[in-house]
């Protein structure tokens, strides 16, 4: 049963290969430069990146000066351009944020604590599920997390407003406080590290097709020749929502369930031990049926997972394990496996940081097989790259696979500041992958261009 898990878990993974991804939508962004002494800030049109859900924006104005765009012998004598250390990239980052936030703005902070998280003392995914042997560990964090909360409120002098308290990948909380407590609370004794939270964001510049897709990367083989169709898996879709109501992902029925499979009983036995459970106390109608057992909507918190704004996390759960039905020729990599639909995009396309862990340490105490985030930033974030570099690596090395999108986002040369989206001879990218994609040890997966695609024909005495 072991080994089929891990196989089957391994085909899952393979499917996100098709899976739509995307990052963000343009806005202005800014270049930094040295100038002798003076650290300045050049505006171009990029993508957008965002601080706690700030923008980036400037002038239309940038440095469109003559660029050798093809290599020659000449450029063997030129000498290199004056480069940038890693303290003035510091200074600039930090420079940077404190342009994008005022004092007194509320921020979503995460807060991370020197107590070692479930992951960092030895407990594995199986064993944090099924909770006997990491229990007492979680008590003493719980614990830890309180008296650190009240001293946090002494030193800030104001309420704490707690959105979250983590436990799986770090010990720590998400708050919501002003700026200005950012430094206060990060120098504090017992805490690890603190920074503002990153927003991402989701492109609507992509169509989608999605016919063909289990078909053109070989998964009919897979079902006719191993008999795996994702029986007894479950896929994490931490997205925008789902369309429930959809053939697609109506119940299994009960020759399509395993021992592994969730049931209503697995969700209500752990509830209490969710993040979800913080803003809805009972549980009741967060199991929705056979296929979808868990659907949950981290931003709103409640169970209302209807995206309206954007059926992208409908296209993706689709992709993923949309159930074999004779209406449509859509059908999912995995059609047998169960779908935990994990919202954490708003009606307006960002997704808060805070709420995607939440979301992913949920998804381990519902024991999935496979996290599905098909989000990003283009630009990355200057202040928590590495921090959440090493959360998002901590739940790679475990038994969840976890599939990250590399994004749509074309080539690094797109918009620069020579007008002609074309890379320097010296420094050919061919490609731009969004962060938390280009993190260390996720799998990041990218779109593929479709083998066929439907078209709509007229009939005219029987002639296509």
């Amino acid at each position: 049963m072991i080994r089929k898990r891990i196989m089957s878990s391994r085909i899952l993974a393979a499917a996100i290969t098709v899976t739509m991804l995307f990052t963000s939508i343009p806005v202005k962004a800014s270049a930094i430069v040295l100038n002798e002494d003076k650290i300045e800030v050049q505006q171009s049109d990029l993508k957008k990146s965002s601080v706690s859900g700030q923008k980036f924006t400037g002038s239309e104005d940038g440095n469109k000066g003559p660029i050798d765009l093809a290599p020659s012998i000449k450029d063997e004598n030129k000498k290199e351009g004056p480069h940038i250390e890693e303290s003035e990239f510091k200074k600039a980052s930090e420079m940077d944020l404190k342009a994008v936030h005022d004092p007194e703005e509320k921020v979503t902070i995460i807060v991370e604590l020197e107590k070692e998280s479930l992951l960092d003392a030895g407990y594995s995914t199986s064993q944090i599920a099924e909770g006997a042997r990491a229990v007492s560990y979680a008590n003493s964090q719980q614990n830890h997390i309180e008296i650190m909360e009240a001293r946090i409120e002494d030193e800030i002098d104001d309420e704490l407003e707690v959105l979250y308290e983590y436990k799986v990948a770090i010990t720590g909380i998400a708050v919501s406080t002003e700026y200005k407590n950012l430094e206060s609370i990060k120098n504090m004794s017992g805490i690890k590290d603190a920074w503002v939270s990153p927003v991402y964001y989701l492109s609507d510049d992509v169509e989608t097709f999605t016919s063909n897709a289990s078909t053109m990367i070989g998964a009919n083989k897979v079902w006719n020749e191993t008999g795996y169709t994702g029986q007894g898996m479950k896929i994490a879709i931490i997205d925008t929502g789902i369309y429930l109501n959809h053939d697609s992902f109506k119940p299994l029925s009960d020759d399509k369930l395993t021992e592994d499979s969730m049931k209503e009983d697995n969700v209500y036995s752990i509830w209490n031990k969710l993040n979800a459970s913080k803003y809805t106390v009972r549980p009741i109608g967060v199991y929705r049926n056979t296929k979808v057992p868990y659907a949950y909507n981290y931003f709103t918190h409640n169970l209302d997972v209807a995206h309206t704004a954007s059926d992208h996390g409908t296209h993706v759960a689709g992709i993923a394990a949309a159930n074999k039905i004779d209406t449509t020729d859509v059908v999912g990599i995995a059609p047998d496996a169960q779908l935990a639909v994990m919202q954490v995009f708003s009606p307006q396309g960002g997704a808060d940081f805070t709420d995607i862990l939440a979301a992913m340490e949920d998804a381990v105490y519902l024991n999935v097989d496979v996290m599905n985030l098909s989000l990003g930033s283009t630009a990355g974030f200057t202040d928590s790259d590495k921090v959440v570099n090493d959360i998002f690596d901590k739940f790679a090395q475990t038994d969840i696979q976890v599939a990250i999108a590399a994004g749509n986002d074309t080539s690094n040369a797109l918009n620069n500041l020579y007008g002609n989206n074309l890379s320097l001879s010296k420094n050919p990218d061919i490609g731009l992958v969004g962060n938390p994609g280009s993190y260390t040890d996720p799998m990041t997966v990218g779109s593929v261009d479709n083998t066929a695609i439907k078209a709509f024909t007229i009939s005219v005495d029987g002639k296509i």
